[in-house]
């Protein structure tokens, strides 16, 4: 379901804004757009099981704007706007995939980043607009991490629409230029490979275990292992 909302004073520029469902910043994000006399066509997401609503494809729009969602748009959709669709991935260049902030800190990094770029077929290889990196330190949980990114996320939404309001598409293939010699890693890590480490063996030393809670651990997503077909989940 496509739910289209009007501000109250017009820029006449469409966006169509693929977010997730009982998102905080979504919502904020939603409000500012509006604010900025942005017209919105917005498809929510609650899981990665939902299906694309079918008439994304006759929406006519300016850009399309993708913000936490799990939406694997086609070219089809991608090439629907007038203008760009963009994605604002939860990682930095080095991190394309999913898993991002798992894996940073299993790699026990100093730093991570959120992402703005231009969305093709292939997920996380589109050109990059805008970037930014933040301090992360091994005081940090997964948690912790996540929070910051999402707030950072937001602030990257709020700068980019402000831009468009202002500057318009030139703010795109400014930052395209700007960022031309940044490239995404060819690292990219699946979700297959995300949930292999959530499963931990009898073999496992304390050092690894330490490593795998702080960073694959999650109260939605927890560690496990599997001992003679039964599974036993690890609850903090």
């Amino acid at each position: 379901m496509i739910h289209h909302l009007l501000p109250k004073k017009k820029n006449k520029q469409v966006i169509l804004f693929f977010c997730r469902k009982n998102c905080e910043y979504s919502e904020q994000g939603i409000q500012r757009m509006l604010s900025l006399g942005f017209e919105l066509k917005v498809i929510y997401n609650q899981g990665k099981e939902d299906k694309l609503p079918s008439e994304a494809l006759s929406t006519e729009c300016d850009y399309i704007i993708c913000f936490r969602s799990w939406f694997i748009l086609s070219q089809e959709l991608i090439d629907l706007p007038k203008y760009y669709a963009i994605n604002l991935h939860p990682g930095p260049p080095n991190y394309p995939g999913s898993g991002c902030v798992n894996f940073a800190l299993y790699n026990e990094e100093n730093s991570f980043g959120v992402t703005t770029h231009l969305m093709k077929q292939k997920v996380d290889s589109g050109s990059i607009i805008a970037y930014k990196n933040f301090p992360i330190s091994k005081q940090h949980s997964l948690e912790d991490v996540l929070t910051l990114t999402h707030q950072h996320l937001f602030q990257e939404l709020r700068y980019l629409v402000e831009q468009l309001a202002t500057i318009g598409p030139q703010y795109i293939v400014d930052g395209v230029e700007k960022n031309k010699s940044i490239k995404w890693s060819e690292t990219k890590r699946t979700l297959k490979q995300l949930n292999q480490h959530r499963e931990i063996t009898l073999d496992i030393s304390e050092e690894e275990l330490t490593k795998k809670i702080r960073s694959f651990h999650h109260s939605e997503y927890p560690l496990y292992i599997t001992i003679h077909n039964k599974t036993f989940i690890l609850k903090q």
